[in-house]
C-alpha cells in the first residue's frame, strides 16, 4: 500500500543508491503499477461513486415527477374548463333561475371531488406497476452493462423495489389534495360567467 503512493516512490528514487540498485529499484517499482489497479477500487471511492450515481437518479426522477405533476395539474385544470364549457347553457339557465355562483362552484367541487378520490386510487396503483417495472428495467440494465464489462462482475448491481405504506397513504393524500386545489380554482374561474 505504501509503495503505491506516487510521492513515496519519487522519494525512493530520488535516494543516493549505488549505480546497480537504481535499475532493480525501478524495475521492482514499474512491476508494482498492475497493482495501482486496486486503489481507485477502495471502498471510498465505490461509495462515492454510488453517492454521485444516487443523487443523479434522485435529481433524474425528481425532475420527471415535477413535470408529471404540472402535466397532471394543466391537465385537471383544462378538463374542469372543457366540462364546464360544455355545461355553459346549463350553468346560464340555473344561474338565471336563482342559483348563487357559490353554489354553481360547490357543484363543479362535488364532482371533481368524486373524480379526484377515484383517480388518486387508480395513479397511486398505476404508479406502483410503473415504480416495479422501473427497477426490474433499470436493474436488468446495470447488471447486463457490469456482464458486459467484467463477466465476473454480473449481477455486482442490486436494484429492489421496495414500497412503504406511508408512501402510499402520502401518495393518494397529496394526489386528493392537489387536485381539490386545482378543481376549486377551476370551478370558481369557470363560475365567474355573465348569465
Amino acid at each position: 500500500t505504501l509503495l503505491t503512493n506516487t510521492s513515496l516512490r519519487t522519494w525512493l528514487l530520488d535516494l543516493d543508491l549505488p549505480p546497480d540498485a537504481r535499475p532493480e529499484l525501478q524495475t521492482a517499482l514499474a512491476d508494482l503499477n498492475q497493482f495501482e489497479v486496486i486503489v481507485p477500487l477502495s471502498k471510498e471511492t465505490l461509495l462515492t461513486v454510488a453517492t454521485v450515481g444516487g443523487t443523479v437518479f434522485s435529481s433524474v426522477f425528481s425532475l420527471f415527477g415535477a413535470l408529471s405533476v404540472l402535466a397532471a395539474v394543466l391537465l385537471i385544470f383544462l378538463i374542469f374548463v372543457m366540462l364546464a364549457a360544455e355545461r355553459r347553457s346549463e350553468i346560464g339557465m340555473a344561474r338565471a333561475i336563482g342559483t348563487q355562483r357559490r353554489q354553481v362552484v360547490q357543484m363543479f367541487v362535488t364532482e371533481g371531488m368524486v373524480y379526484s378520490l377515484v383517480a388518486a386510487a387508480i395513479g397511486v396503483l398505476v404508479g406502483i406497476g410503473v415504480t416495479f417495472a422501473m427497477t426490474s428495467f433499470i436493474g436488468q440494465l446495470f447488471n447486463n452493462l457490469s456482464g458486459q464489462v467484467n463477466p465476473q462482475a454480473a449481477g455486482l448491481f442490486g436494484v429492489t423495489f421496495s414500497i412503504s405504506w406511508q408512501s402510499v397513504v402520502i401518495s393518494y393524500c397529496l394526489g386528493v389534495i392537489l387536485t381539490f386545489a386545482v378543481i376549486t380554482i377551476s370551478s370558481w374561474r369557470v363560475s365567474r360567467m355573465n348569465i
